[in-house]
């Protein structure tokens, strides 16, 4: 007897495990919890070599279901950070394995947003809005037993991600790469001036064909106004950009396509048609502190100097979604609305993991400092006045 209730308690574990699926793990409901066990001296190396993209070993622990062997390394630009390291979680590095379905996902330090939920609330506004964009929930992440914090745990942009979108992963995915100050502008002929340097391969990186990309961006430039519409659809829907571009501006970004370009990347479908994918949106919400009238950050800053926003503002249907999108984007902010009651569900389900964060980390610009509770609960406030404020 007792070995059958053994056998039956196994049973039951592992029948728990395969029924978890990635959805378990982006259950914007629930506050997640990450383990990873590392060896110290690999640990000590990533915390002293933020710059660094070398992997290391570790195992993964999230709920009743250990990984071992996955690679972690540090990931991100100017927030790289050796006291709360962003990482990028490599499930298939060493072992051919997967993690519910996953092949990777990132663990984001928000060192740019005091609040800690930026990111992850301007995803849902895509998703709101139909747009497909990474999962973003947040996370508890313990390092060798040691709390770190409060992160953003983000589905990575890679073919599984694409199957899961758009049914199919055997297109052409770039990530642009802030190369430089650049809006879609012809630089000529070479495919070079375009990929890698501004549109990095991450699909077909041995034949990333980049043809096509530069026929669209000659095509953006050179078509006539009359001919623009006709000319561009093969490549591009511009009602759809238009209304991502509605989504960013209204949430006030301060670093994407109006801005840089920066924080997207761009997927050619098997048909030829590309359609950009939005990413890191932590300064969204008018930026950082020192933004002191965030609800009222003006719409389309920068808007002529960007080849594709201007082209596009003289089609009609391109127009009328950017200006569609606006309009049911108010319905949304106000004393009561859906923003303000999502920014207030994300602070309750986060606000004792993030005041018990020892890591907590505000990036500026021009340095980064310790964030202490009062920044938290500060920025947390800035967020509602703007959700309140900003239709």
């Amino acid at each position: 007897m007792r070995i059958i209730v053994t056998l039956l308690i196994v049973i039951s574990s592992c029948t728990g495990a395969l029924a978890q699926t990635s959805n378990d793990l982006f259950d914007v409901n629930v506050l997640q919890e990450i383990r990873l066990d590392v060896k110290p001296t690999d640990w000590q190396a990533i915390q002293d070599n933020p710059a660094s993209d070398a992997y290391y070993p570790a195992d993964l622990h999230w709920r009743n279901i250990t990984v071992g062997r996955v690679g972690i390394r540090q990931r991100g630009g100017s927030t790289r950070s050796g006291i709360k390291p962003s990482l990028h979680v490599d499930i298939n590095r060493y072992e051919d394995q997967t993690f519910l379905g996953l092949k990777s996902f990132n663990l984001k330090n928000d060192v740019q947003d005091a609040s800690m939920m930026k990111d992850r609330l301007v995803m849902e506004v895509y998703s709101r809005f139909g747009v497909p964009v990474q999962r973003h929930v947040s996370a508890k992440l313990y390092v060798n037993g040691d709390y770190y914090g409060v992160y953003g745990l983000i589905e990575t942009v890679d073919k599984t991600f694409l199957q899961r979108v758009f049914a199919e992963n055997d297109g052409y995915l770039y990530s642009y790469e802030l190369a430089g100050l650049y809006h879609f502008e012809y630089l000529g002929p070479d495919a070079a001036l375009y990929s890698p340097r501004f549109f990095s391969p991450q699909t077909h990186e041995n034949k990333p064909q980049p043809g096509p990309l530069v026929a669209m961006i000659r095509t953006m430039n050179l078509a006539s106004d009359a001919d623009f519409p006709t000319a561009i659809a093969p490549y591009l829907d511009i009602s759809l950009f238009m209304k991502q571009l509605a989504i960013e501006d209204f949430m006030a970004e301060m670093d994407g396509i109006l801005t840089g370009m920066n924080n997207f990347d761009l997927y050619r479908f098997l048909n030829g048609i590309s359609q950009l994918i939005p990413n890191d949106k932590d300064l969204s919400f008018g930026g950082p502190p020192s933004n002191l009238n965030r609800p009222q950050t003006p719409l389309l800053a920068g808007a002529a100097r960007n080849v594709l926003i201007r082209r596009a503002f003289n089609v009609t249907a391109a127009r009328n979604a950017y200006f569609n999108t606006i309009r049911s984007l108010s319905q949304i902010t106000g004393t009561g609305g859906w923003l303000e009651s999502e920014i207030s569900r994300i602070y309750n389900q986060i606000r004792t993991a993030a005041r018990d964060d020892p890591k907590k980390q505000c990036f500026t610009g021009a340095g980064t400092f310790t964030c202490t509770n009062v920044n938290f609960e500060d920025e947390v406030t800035a967020n509602l006045q703007f959700a309140r404020q900003r239709g």
